[in-house]
C-alpha cells in the first residue's frame, strides 16, 4: 500500500492482480478465465476474458473495442458510434460512421451492407448472395450468386439516376443496359437476344439458335441475319440494299 492505496493483491490459486492509483483500479486479472481491466479516471479501458476473451477499450466512457473469441464480436465505438462488430461463427461486421451503418457481414449466408449518409451501398448474401450498390438512393448493382444478380439465372442490375443500366440472367441471361431510360443491351444466352438501343433505336438483336442480327440507325433496319438459313438484309433510308 502507498498512501492508503492498495498497489497489488495476488491470489496464487486463481490469482487476482489489482493495481490502484488514487482510488482507481488500474488492473484486475483472473488467471483461470482471466479478466484484464484497465481504468483511467474511473473509465474502463480494457476488459479481457481468456476463455471467450473479450477486450473492452473505452475512452471517455465510450466502448472502443469488444471482442468475443468463440463467436467473436468486435465493437469499436468513437463518440458513442459503433465502428466495427464482428461475429466469427456467422460473423457480422458492423462499421458505423456518424450513426450510419457502413458494413454488416454474415459469414454463413453473409450479408455485406455498406452505407454512406443513410444510403445502402452494398448488400451481399454468400449463399444466394445479393450485391446491391446504391448512389444517392439509387440501386447501382444487385447480384444473386445462387440463382447476380442470380448465378443460376443471374441478374445484374446497374442503375444511374433511377435508370437500369444492366440486367443479366446467366441461365438464359439477359443483359439490359439503359441510359436515360433506354435499353442499350439485352442478351439471352440459351437463344440469346442482344438488343442495343441508342435514342430509342434497336441497334442489335441476336438469337443464338437461329440467330437474328438486326442493326438499326434512325429507325431503319440495317442488318438482319439468320444463322441457320442466314439472310443478310442491308437497308438505307427504308430501302433494302442487299439480301444474302
Amino acid at each position: 500500500m502507498n498512501d492508503g492505496v492498495i498497489l497489488r493483491v495476488i491470489y496464487c490459486g486463481h490469482s487476482r492482480h489489482l493495481v490502484w492509483k488514487k482510488g482507481v483500479i488500474l488492473r484486475v486479472i483472473y488467471y483461470g478465465h482471466s479478466r484484464h481491466l484497465v481504468l483511467n479516471d474511473g473509465v474502463i479501458l480494457r476488459g479481457i476474458y481468456c476463455g471467450h476473451s473479450r477486450p473492452l477499450a473505452m475512452n471517455d466512457g465510450v466502448i472502443l473495442k469488444v471482442i468475443y473469441c468463440g463467436h467473436s464480436r468486435l465493437a469499436v465505438m468513437n463518440d458513442v458510434v459503433i465502428l466495427s462488430v464482428i461475429y466469427c461463427g456467422h460473423s457480422r461486421h458492423l462499421v458505423m460512421n456518424d450513426g450510419v451503418i457502413l458494413r454488416v457481414i454474415y459469414c454463413g449466408h453473409s450479408r455485406l451492407i455498406v452505407l454512406n449518409n443513410g444510403v445502402i451501398l452494398r448488400v451481399i448474401y454468400c449463399g444466394h448472395i445479393r450485391l446491391s450498390v446504391m448512389n444517392d438512393g439509387v440501386i447501382l448493382r444487385v447480384i444473386y450468386c445462387g440463382h447476380i444478380i442470380y448465378c443460376g439465372n443471374s441478374r445484374l442490375l446497374v442503375m444511374n439516376d433511377g435508370f437500369i443500366l444492366r440486367v443479366i440472367y446467366c441461365g438464359h441471361s439477359r443483359l439490359a443496359v439503359m441510359n436515360d431510360g433506354l435499353i442499350l443491351r439485352v442478351i439471352y444466352c440459351g437463344h440469346s437476344r442482344l438488343a442495343v438501343m441508342n435514342d430509342g433505336v434497336i441497334l442489335s438483336v441476336i438469337y443464338c439458335g437461329h440467330s437474328r442480327l438486326s442493326v438499326m440507325n434512325d429507325d431503319v433496319i440495317l442488318r438482319v441475319i439468320y444463322c441457320g438459313h442466314s439472310r443478310h438484309l442491308v437497308m438505307k433510308d427504308g430501302v433494302i440494299l442487299r439480301v444474302i
